[in-house]
């Protein structure tokens, strides 16, 4: 069974049924879902934005973070590998999206993701479910 790591754009497509929210479903029905737990924080801002009630996106929140078998932290060698992901970028990847790819590089999971900046890593850095091609 494949572990996979939803980047929180991923979780989005699901939650608003967006482009990709799908196959992400199809994805967390097929395999072990791992989340980093800076996502929570991630995931918070675009319901917040569109008026979804306090309490409703809690309860979304907690859901989803819920659904994970192992939510992963940021520690030192996660930190350390999200600086090698941003220096090998040709493009520039935000501090958090680095953190939850490196998270998926290191324990071993499948990123999956819609976002354009992951898509410049060199082949091989991080294993990636692109929800966009």
């Amino acid at each position: 069974m494949s572990a996979f790591l939803l980047d929180t754009s991923a979780l989005l497509a699901h939650f608003f049924d967006e482009p990709g929210g799908r196959e992400a479903a199809r994805l967390m029905a097929e395999g072990e879902v791992i989340l980093a737990a800076v996502t929570r924080v991630e995931m918070h801002g675009r319901p917040r934005h569109v008026g979804v009630p306090p309490a409703e996106r809690e309860t979304v929140l907690d859901q989803y973070m819920g659904m994970a078998s192992r939510v992963v932290d940021i520690d030192e060698q996660v930190a350390r590998r999200a600086c090698v992901l941003r220096e090998a970028s040709p493009h520039r990847i935000p501090t958090v999206d680095a953190m939850i790819a490196a998270c998926a590089s290191v324990h071993g999971a499948i990123l999956v993701h819609r976002n354009a900046h992951y898509r410049g890593l060199p082949e091989g850095m991080v294993t990636q479910v692109d929800l966009i091609p």
